[in-house]
Order: C-alpha cells, then structure tokens, then sequence
C-alpha cells in the first residue's frame, strides 16, 4: 500500500482501523471509547507512522496513548471502567495488558521530556517535540478525530527523510536501535545531519553485537545482524558531519537469520 499523502488520507486509514470486525481492533476501540468518555486521549507515535507508511495490516505493535488528566484521575478512571488488568512502568505510565493489543497509557505531565524540563508543554503541540524522531511526532486526537503534527511531517515519510527530534534520552542504546529498526524495517532513505551525527557517535560507543542482543532482547520482529550495523558503520565513518545521508541502499540489505 502507498504512503498515505495527506492528513485526511492518514484519518481515513485509522477510522478504518479501529471500525473492524477485526476482533483486536475492535476490542482496543472499546477499551480506548470507554476511556474517551472520562479524559482526551492521543495515539502518539507508531501506530500512526505505520498505518501510515504501510496501511492498516502494516501495524502489528502495541499502541501508545497520551491522556489529558493527572494520574490519580487515570487510575480512576481505569477503575471506574472495571480496566484493572494494568501494570505501571517506570514512567510512570500503565501498560493496559491481556488484550490482543496491549495499550499503553500515561498523562501528559509524565511526559519524560516534560517531567526532567527538558522540554516546556505549552499545549499540545509541544508534545511533537519530545519523540525522538520526525516519523514519530504525530498525534491522532481519537475522540475529536484529527491528526496533528508539524507542516513536514507527511513530507518527510513520502521522501524517506529520517530526522532527529530529541536527541535527549533515558536509554540511549534503545534510542540507537530504534533508530536503525527505522532504516531496516521501515525503510528510510535519507538520514538528516542529526540523525547521522547521533548514530555515528553511538555506534562506536556501542558494538554491533550489544545492539542486536538488545533488539533480541526487546523485540519480536527482528531487523538487525551484524552485517547490518557494519554497514552503516562504515557508511557513517566517512560522514563528515554536514548535511543528510542516503542509506537507501542499506535499508535494502538482507537479513540473514
């Protein structure tokens, strides 16, 4: 399935997703409705950059869920819900468990950027500031039915352009993995001059085999080996620090299992 091209396009995809007979479709869209009625709720993230670059069959992960109260007003309202099969992490958020889609949940204010001041929340907006990539910063406001993100947002998908956000992290060697799983599993073509600058730094702080342990220990999709990260590895050595990266030919390495 193409990218979708525009912000009405990136809507349709995710009513479609959530108006299934699919049975953990259907299920996430009670638990999220129900919700809906106590606090706002935001899907923040993955799910949308994935039903946007691949469709709905393209999302296969967890969804992740911003909501506009403070925690104790969360939990009560998990409770009054009878939503009690949940278990917090250290963030302070609650994954929403024994569902075919786990849920993640937590409130606006513990937001890790917002919680350490690194970033300041003025409105919702502010939230796109603290994902640690552009494919990320995107918000999908479920009970109003809106996206919100920046102006590039959707042309930074179609171009295949992968820029850093925050480059601040609690978990800086996920934050690495994550970023090349985003090269290997969604196929980015461009890295920005951020994005480069991290992953060169990090790769040599980190060696190829911590961070396929660390995908091994963390995902059930696999896209890392350590042919892979010798490639752009090498790729990166001779960056300069000025301007993008095409990784095009990277992203379409095979993966020897």
């Amino acid at each position: 399935m193409a990218i979708a091209k525009t912000k009405n396009a990136l809507k349709q995809r995710i009513e479609r997703f959530f108006d299934s007979n699919n049975s953990a479709r259907a299920e996430a869209n009670d638990v999220l409705s129900s919700l809906s009625g106590v606090t706002d709720l935001y899907i923040f993230g993955g799910m949308i950059r994935d039903i946007c670059l691949f469709g709905s069959k393209g999302f296969k992960s967890d969804i992740d869920v911003i909501c506009n109260s403070d925690k104790k007003s969360l939990i009560n309202a998990l409770n009054f819900k009878n939503i009690i099969e949940i278990n917090e992490n250290k963030f302070g958020g609650f994954r929403i468990s024994k569902l075919e889609l786990d849920i993640d949940i937590w409130c606006i204010n513990d937001t890790w950027a917002f919680k350490n001041d690194i970033i300041k929340f003025d409105d919702l907006n502010s939230i796109l500031s603290t994902t640690l990539m552009t494919w990320d910063s995107v918000l999908y406001d479920f009970s109003n039915k809106r996206i919100i993100c920046n102006d590039d947002y959707l042309k930074d998908l179609l171009s295949g352009r992968l820029e850093l956000v925050l480059e601040k992290t609690p978990n800086e060697i996920g934050a690495i993995v994550k970023i090349l799983r985003t090269i290997y599993g969604k196929h980015a073509q461009i890295l920005g001059q951020k994005a480069a600058t991290m992953l060169k730094r990090a790769i040599i702080t980190y060696t190829p085999k911590e961070l396929v342990l660390y995908e091994n220990n963390s995902y059930s999709t696999k896209y890392l080996n350590i042919e892979r990260i010798k490639s752009i590895s090498n790729l990166l050595d001779q960056y300069t620090g000025i301007g993008d990266v095409s990784v095009t030919n990277f992203s379409q390495l095979p993966l020897d299992l």
